[in-house]
């Protein structure tokens, strides 16, 4: 063990009374109406997304929801580049001098 660490018991108390809590949410215990209750156990309204390209960027972007936003940002471009690019060699303006 490092000789610098010194653990502050505070802040572990506080994360260990966080995590316990998180394990024992629940939406019944909150001070939620039954009404506000019943739309979240049964949404009136589903998002219906049509475009396949806004589904799967919404799906990229949830999918790195804990990454860095440059992470995100460079996978946007990567797609965009992959969508402009030609499909075979034969398509493509580069001539491969062989």
């Amino acid at each position: 063990m490092d000789p610098e660490f010194v653990p502050l018991v505070d802040e572990l108390r506080a994360s260990i009374d966080f995590i316990k809590a998180l394990r024992c949410a629940s939406l019944d215990k909150g001070a939620l109406t039954k009404d506000a209750l019943a739309r979240l156990h049964h949404p009136q309204h589903v998002l219906e997304i049509e475009d396949p390209n806004e589904l799967y960027s919404l799906k990229q972007y949830l999918a790195t929801q804990n990454a860095s936003q440059q992470m995100y940002h460079d996978i946007h471009s990567n797609h965009n580049d992959l969508l402009h690019q030609p499909h075979s060699l034969a398509d493509s303006p580069l001539k491969l001098g062989i």
